[in-house]
């Protein structure tokens, strides 16, 4: 059964960021409620490809073969491989997602799509972002002067990295207050 209400929250920011640590701070803050997550990452790192399972496994020798994916499944987790990713697009991976009936959906990654988002800036080289990517709900910084800047402007909730306490309190109240 396909579930079209996940929630769904992108986080984004340029490499080295925190993009990591905030998604993961979320999903252990989600997950403690009780409620399901699936997560997305963008591996933005050109031709080098994702780590594999060893090339003498029986889904490595499907895609050897000429299998053009290969999915692996088990009484405790599920893994896919796809040789070519081409045709897939975030829509897509979120549709895989809504089947499998996530109550939230948290995407590291993919800057320019178009699904709420919190935005991470380090310094005011990454400030371009806040004017180019859309369905900003939320940013956090990593130096206070730029964040009293962007807070002064009245146009999302602004958080500082050094506090993400604060930054998980307001997710938590704005994407899971109906679920406990």
């Amino acid at each position: 059964m396909i579930n079209s209400h996940s929630k769904k929250h992108q986080i984004v920011g340029f490499s080295n960021s925190g993009k990591t640590t905030i998604a993961k701070a979320l999903i252990e803050a989600i997950s403690r409620r009780g409620l399901s997550v699936g997560a997305v990452k963008h591996h933005g790192h050109g031709g080098i490809p994702l780590k594999q399972e060893s090339f003498d496994t029986d889904s490595a020798k499907h895609r050897d073969a000429g299998a053009s994916g290969s999915l692996v499944i088990s009484e405790t987790e599920c893994s896919m491989i796809l040789s070519d990713t081409s045709h897939l697009n975030l829509e897509d991976l979120v549709r895989i997602y809504e089947c499998l009936s996530f109550d939230m959906i948290i995407i590291e990654g993919f800057k320019q799509e178009k699904y709420p988002k919190t935005i991470i800036i380090r310094s005011s080289a990454d400030e371009h972002l806040l004017k180019s990517c859309v369905v900003i709900e939320a940013t956090i910084f990593w130096e206070e002067e730029l964040a009293l800047k962007w807070e002064s402007k009245g146009l999302f909730p602004v958080f500082l990295m050094n506090d993400l306490e604060s930054y998980i309190r307001w997710f938590l109240q704005a994407y899971c207050r109906s679920e406990g």
